[in-house]
């Protein structure tokens, strides 16, 4: 009680901003991602991220347009795994514009 009181209301409110920010980026860049086609699949996700699988080696690609990913390939079955940090609506803007060649 005593945290969360010392919280004042104009951290409450930048912190709604930034989690209601963050769902519709999320939901943007996770519809956006879904019509590349070299995306295979965009799991469902709660969090700051998203795990997508492609249909090619994509971190190469990102990473020499300096976009950093972190690839998760090796956590799973499939190839191609990336997880993507969910971004400002410019950063997000930057990755799609980078997937799409």
């Amino acid at each position: 009680k005593a945290a969360m009181s010392a919280i004042t209301d104009d951290a409450k409110k930048a912190t709604m901003k930034h989690i209601e920010t963050l769902t519709s980026e999320r939901k943007t860049l996770t519809d956006k991602l879904r019509e590349l086609p070299t995306v295979d699949e965009v799991y469902p996700s709660d969090a700051n991220f998203l795990l997508v699988k492609f249909n090619k080696e994509m971190n190469k690609i990102l990473f020499d347009k300096e976009i950093i990913v972190r690839n998760m390939s090796n956590h799973f079955s499939e190839k191609h795994m990336v997880r993507i940090s969910i971004g400002s609506p410019e950063e997000n803007k930057i990755l799609l514009n980078a997937l799409r060649g």
